[in-house]
């Protein structure tokens, strides 16, 4: 027998109250993540089941909630600012040690300090 799927009843983190929806999404099952338009503005619960009819639906679900591709998306997010992060420290450090290579070349003592500098570095594999 086909469950009809009218009314979702949804759970929000944090409560222990179920609640019901109006369900434009006839695909949905139970357990998947909705965001709802509530009380108190738009929240996202879980499906813990389905009704044919309920007088305490009052508003709508707007639309399903992917949790695992929004997780996915942020990790990458913050890789990606991440990479940034280090990108713009490593042009940092570029750009010193490009200063002081041009000013090494028109000053004999920084001239000195650079190549013992550069030296250690090479020895130190750095």
């Amino acid at each position: 027998m086909k469950t009809n799927k009218r009314i979702a009843v949804v759970r929000f983190e944090g409560t222990a109250r179920n609640y019901d929806f109006f369900n434009p999404f006839p695909e949905l099952e139970i357990g998947d993540s909705v965001l709802c338009d509530t009380a108190i503005g738009m929240s996202v619960g879980k499906i813990r089941g389905f009704k044919s009819n309920s007088p305490q639906a009052t508003k709508f679900i707007v639309q399903p909630v992917n949790l695992q591709e929004f997780q996915a998306n942020k990790k990458k997010m913050q890789d990606r600012e991440r990479l940034m992060t280090q990108i713009k420290s490593r042009i940092n450090q570029m750009d010193e040690l490009e200063r002081i290579q041009y000013l090494s070349l028109h000053d004999a003592q920084l001239n000195v300090l650079y190549n013992s500098y550069k030296k250690l570095s090479d020895e130190l594999g750095c």
